[in-house]
């Protein structure tokens, strides 16, 4: 008997979810905050998918509207206040500096480098024996 029952046909997992105006304001909240996308996830209780398919506007605004917020503080200390700081660090993350010094080296022998070490408590005994171990 059991063969011939037929299960009622439907899709596994939960009830689809879809877009409503007070998740939205959540994850964009949520998404200005900094919290990250599997976070925001368990507490709206949905998969990564429908968090993308449904709220992707959202995450963006949410993370460009924490961006902008701290751009516009740093540039008033940078350029408001003379923070030294905050202008080293607009020119790094703004303007691509660097601190860091690239060496470019071509395809050329580089020589060998000796450095003799001395004690310094201890005087050679001859002055040309010293000239001669250089």
């Amino acid at each position: 008997m059991a063969d011939t029952e037929t299960k009622p046909k439907g899709k596994p997992g939960r009830k689809p979810k879809g877009y409503d105006e007070t998740t939205a304001r959540q994850v964009e909240q949520m998404a200005q905050f900094g919290l990250p996308h599997d976070q925001i996830c368990a507490v709206v209780d949905m998969s990564k998918h429908t968090l993308y398919k449904y709220y992707s506007v959202e995450l963006t605004k949410g993370a460009a509207r924490a961006n902008l917020q701290v751009a516009k503080r740093l540039y008033v200390k940078a350029v408001d206040e003379g923070d030294t700081t905050a202008l080293i660090f607009w020119a790094k993350c703004r303007m691509r500096w660097s601190t860091e010094v690239a060496a470019k080296v071509e395809d050329q022998a580089v020589p060998a480098v000796k450095v003799k070490v001395e004690d310094a408590g201890k005087k050679p005994a001859k002055a040309e024996e010293a000239g001669a171990d250089a």
